[in-house]
């Protein structure tokens, strides 16, 4: 078996980009993200205690919830779960308490493959070859890298109760439509002032 080698942890802007979505999510805009099947998992730091938010792409199989990892066991979120296999997550407006398993079946590894490869190809199948080593993935050699691949199934439960969820704050909704309200009164009353100085006298 060849060892796995995760895809190198992004640095600089690119870190910033996969940040991102945490604070997309903190400010309400979750929905379009879900759309993307881009959800914020809550873990709990294995040193600090301390809620941990990551954002993942995440795909749905009846009640069951998969993600494949990018940076396979070497994850911080993984490596968290591990420690405590609790989590929440913010799928837009949706807030579920879940309990993480390591995929290890065989079948069960293909058959989230396939259907993270049969959505998104193009974004999927590079991670994932240079996550297991491999040529471009292709449905053909999907059975051969399955068990090389860190996936993780998340079922509901009821536990994880001293978990937060990651609240969103619509707060800078109601400042913004008070900036442009505000915007449009001074520009209508210019618009006036401006009329009445036009007209003759």
């Amino acid at each position: 078996m060849l060892e796995q080698k995760p895809v190198p942890y992004p640095r600089g802007s690119m870190g910033l980009m996969l940040r991102l979505p945490v604070q997309l999510y903190k400010i309400g805009l979750g929905d379009p993200l879900n759309l993307l099947r881009i959800m914020v998992i809550t873990t709990r730091g294995r040193k600090s205690g301390q809620p941990r938010h990551t954002a993942l792409e995440y795909r749905r199989h009846g009640s069951k919830i998969y993600v494949v990892s990018a940076w396979s066991s070497d994850a911080q979120w993984y490596k968290n779960l591990l420690d405590y296999p609790y989590a929440t997550m913010r799928m837009g407006r949706k807030r579920v308490r879940v309990t993480a398993t390591t995929v290890n079946d065989s079948g069960e590894a293909l058959r989230v493959l396939n259907l993270f490869h049969r959505t998104a190809p193009f974004i999927f199948d590079p991670v994932v070859a240079s996550t297991a080593q491999s040529q471009p993935i292709t449905p053909l050699n999907i059975p051969d890298i399955a068990h090389r691949i860190t996936i993780v199934r998340f079922d509901p439960t009821h536990e994880a109760q001293d978990l937060p969820y990651l609240e969103a704050s619509y707060g800078w909704a109601l400042a913004a439509g008070t900036i442009v309200a505000l915007s449009a009164v001074v520009i209508l009353l210019a618009v006036s002032l401006s009329r009445a100085t036009k007209q003759p006298r």
